[in-house]
C-alpha cells in the first residue's frame, strides 16, 4: 500500500482500488511503494518494500521495469503468468510518473492488463484459417488434378472423361457445403446477441423439416416418424434458424444412421424441476452405430469428426452441429446427445416454450 506519510495518500489508495487491473508504483532500488487491491490479488500480500522481482517472478517482466527506468519511456511486454494451474496472458505496461524537477527519482507505474481472452481469440482464428484451408485443400487439388488430365486425354475417351467430370461436380459439391455452411454459421453469430421473441409451432418445423429431406430419406429407403403428444406445443424462437437445427439434426440422423433405418421425432412438453416453467423437448432418435462416449463432449466443435472418411464421403463438411449449438445458445436452449455404440444415437433439444398467458397468433 501507499507510504503513510502522504496526505493524500488515503484518496489515492481508494481511487486506484476501484481499478480492475493491477497496479504497481516501483521507486528507488525497484522497490514496491504502491500495490493497488488487484496487485495485492495477484502477487500476494505484503508488497511493499518488496523487490519487484520478487512480487512478479518473471524476466520479461523485469527487463520490462529495468528498460523503462533507464531510458523514461513507456515500455511494453507480454507476459504469461500461472493462475491456478491454468495459464494467463498478461501486457505489462512501464512508464516513469511526471516529475520535473528529478526526473531520473521519479517512480515508475507499472499496470497489468489481462490479455487471455484476446490470446485465446487469436488462437481460435488461427485454428479456423487452419481448418478451413485443409477442408478446401483436398478438393482443390483434386479439382486441379483432373483438369490438367483432361486437358492432356484424347477426346475420344470419352469413358474416362465421364469419369473425371464426375470427381469434378462431387469435389466442387463439397466446396459449395463447406462454403454455405461457413455463411450460415457467420449469419448465426452475427445474430447472437439478438434474443428471438416470436411465438413457433414445433410440430409444425418438425413436420416441414421432414419434408425438406423426404428426397434424402427415400434415396436412403429410410423413414421418418414423428409423434408429438401436443400439437398446440410452441417455443420463442426464430423460425428459420429452428428450422435449419433440425434439417441439421434429421440430415445426420439419417446419413449416419442405418440404410433402410427409421429416424424417429419425439416432442412434449416438460416441466422445469423447482421453476413455474416449460420447456419444449424435441429428441432425434437414429439407429446407426452409435457413437463412442469419448465423441460426445467434442461433436458440436467446429470441423470435429468422429470418422472423417466417413463423414466426407456422405458429404459432410463438420460444421452442422457446431451450428446447431450457436443457434440454440442464441435461443436460450440446449443441445444434449446420448449414445451407445450399437444402439443408436439420440440428439434432445430444450428450448423455452413461449409463455400461454401471453400468447398471440
Amino acid at each position: 500500500m501507499l507510504n503513510s506519510g502522504a496526505d493524500n495518500s488515503g484518496i489515492l489508495q481508494a481511487v486506484l482500488d476501484c481499478v480492475p487491473e493491477p497496479v504497481l508504483i516501483i521507486g528507488e532500488g525497484l522497490r514496491i511503494v504502491f500495490a493497488n487491491r488487484a496487485a495485492v490479488s495477484l502477487c500476494g500480500i505484503d508488497l511493499i518494500g518488496q523487490l519487484f522481482v520478487a512480487a512478479l517472478r518473471h524476466p520479461a517482466a523485469l527487463d520490462c521495469v529495468t528498460q523503462a527506468m533507464a531510458g523514461h519511456e513507456r515500455v511494453v511486454s507480454r507476459i504469461t503468468l500461472s493462475e491456478n494451474g491454468a495459464d494467463a496472458v498478461y501486457r505489462l505496461t512501464a512508464e516513469r510518473m511526471e516529475n520535473r524537477d528529478q526526473a531520473d527519482k521519479a517512480p515508475l507505474i507499472v499496470t497489468l492488463r489481462d490479455d487471455s481472452h484476446l490470446d485465446g481469440a487469436e488462437q481460435m482464428q488461427r485454428n479456423f484459417v487452419a481448418n478451413v484451408s485443409h477442408e478446401l485443400r483436398s478438393p482443390l487439388a483434386a479439382l486441379a488434378s483432373c483438369t490438367e488430365t483432361l486437358r492432356n486425354m484424347p477426346e475420344k475417351d470419352t469413358k474416362a472423361r465421364t469419369a473425371f467430370l464426375d470427381i469434378m461436380t462431387q469435389e466442387t459439391g463439397r466446396m459449395e457445403r463447406l462454403v454455405s455452411d461457413l455463411l450460415s454459421l457467420s449469419r448465426v453469430e452475427a445474430k447472437a446477441r439478438v434474443k428471438p421473441t416470436d411465438k413457433v409451432n414445433i410440430p409444425n418445423i418438425l413436420k416441414s423439416s421432414a419434408l425438406a429431406l423426404k428426397s434424402v430419406a427415400e434415396g436412403m429407403n429410410s423413414d421418418i416418424l414423428i409423434s408429438c403428444e401436443d400439437e398446440d406445443l410452441y417455443a420463442i424462437g426464430d423460425h428459420d434458424h429452428l428450422n435449419q437445427v433440425f434439417i441439421n439434426l434429421i440430415e445426420n440422423a439419417l446419413k449416419y444412421g442405418r440404410e433402410g433405418g427409421c429416424v424417429t421425432l419425439n416432442c412434449c412438453r416438460q416441466r422445469q424441476s423447482g421453476e413455474n416453467s416449460t420447456i419444449a423437448i424435441v429428441e432425434v432418435i437414429d439407429e446407426g452405430p452409435g457413437i463412442d462416449t469419448s465423441h460426445l463432449p467434442w461433436l458440436t466443435e467446429r470441423f470435429y469428426r468422429v470418422d472423417e472418411h466417413r463423414s466426407r464421403r456422405v458429404g459432410g463438411t463438420g460444421l452442422g452441429l457446431a451450428i446447431v449449438k450457436h443457434i440454440l445458445q442464441r435461443h436460450q436452449g440446449e443441445l444434449s446427445i446420448a449414445s451407445q455404440v450399437g444402439k443408436g444415437s439420440v440428439f434432445t433439444v430444450s428450448l423455452p416454450e413461449f409463455p400461454s398467458d401471453t400468447a398471440h397468433v
